[in-house]
């Protein structure tokens, strides 16, 4: 297909191959970056990742670890639950796959942490497998090009990219991992929420460039600063320095405005990522520390 062709040749010539997770194929080391890059910037991750790999290097290490040393590392991500997820899945990997990251999608999908997405994209980068992998970025770019219409689905999308799995599968060669890298870069150098048409390869047989309708459609999100994550995320990172917080001076020092700590507190306990210490005073820490 003219537009699969297009994509792996414009890949190979103008594709984010310096990625550190791109130029290994340790499951582990790809695992993790997965995790980081949810919903986070390429240039925030790469740092991170680097110093998480040279902490953490095995899912051994990281199952033994600390769960506040695994948070203080994470700081600066953002949806420090993502941390806790990734632990618990190294985790499960030691105890139940003898420290291996099972190859395949369906197995991938039942281990804590790990939806349909990252499932197959472990598969496909990590394993070689030739698998469909849909981002948000890559359901975009299909979209806009062959179809171009509101109605248009997400199961549409999928049948159209498993016939080009099947047809590159006939030449018995790794396709997945370097197509569907190959769209994401794509989708962040050209074909993004507002596309850069004038540069792109595609234009000329695009419906999305033909119709002008380039379907974005963006959910609205609330104000960060300010918002209850924002405070979550202070309060953990207050934690990572201070190695533990009365109530009462989370209620005197800090203003939150029309939240109540206690709702914080109890939110975060919740999702573990805090621990609540009752005795005398009532203070809270990162979970294992006193």
């Amino acid at each position: 297909m003219f537009w699969s062709k297009t994509i792996l040749n414009w890949f190979n010539q103008h594709g984010r191959h310096h990625l550190p997770w791109r130029n290994t194929r340790d499951p582990y080391a790809i695992c993790v970056s997965e995790y980081m890059l949810q919903q986070t910037q390429v240039e925030r991750v790469i740092p991170k990742y680097e110093a998480w790999l040279a902490t953490f290097p095995t899912w051994e290490i990281l199952a033994q670890a600390k769960t506040a040393d695994v948070l203080r590392l994470w700081s600066g991500l953002g949806y420090n639950s993502r941390a806790l997820r990734l632990q618990k899945l190294a985790q499960v990997v030691v105890d139940h796959y003898q420290g291996k990251l099972p190859d395949n999608a369906a197995e991938l999908v039942k281990l804590p942490g790990i939806g349909p997405y990252t499932a197959a994209a472990l598969s496909s980068f990590a394993f070689e497998k030739e698998i469909v992998v849909i981002d948000t970025n890559i359901e975009r770019i299909v979209l806009r090009y062959f179809w171009a219409e509101p109605e248009a689905k997400r199961a549409r999308v999928t049948t159209l990219l498993e016939e080009v799995i099947i047809e590159a599968s006939k030449k018995k060669v790794v396709f997945s991992r370097f197509f569907f890298q190959g769209l994401m870069d794509f989708g962040s150098a050209i074909c993004k929420a507002k596309p850069l048409c004038t540069i792109c390869p595609l234009r000329e047989s695009c419906q999305a460039f033909a119709k002008q309708q380039f379907l974005v459609k963006r959910p609205k999100q609330s104000h960060f600063p300010h918002s209850r994550r924002f405070y979550r995320g202070q309060l953990i990172k207050t934690l990572h320095s201070k190695q533990k917080l009365t109530l009462a001076e989370l209620a005197k020092d800090y203003d939150i405005q029309k939240y109540s700590w206690p709702e914080i507190v109890q939110g975060l306990e919740k999702d573990g990522l805090i621990a609540v210490h009752e005795e005398g005073e009532p203070y809270v820490t990162l979970p294992g520390e006193v």
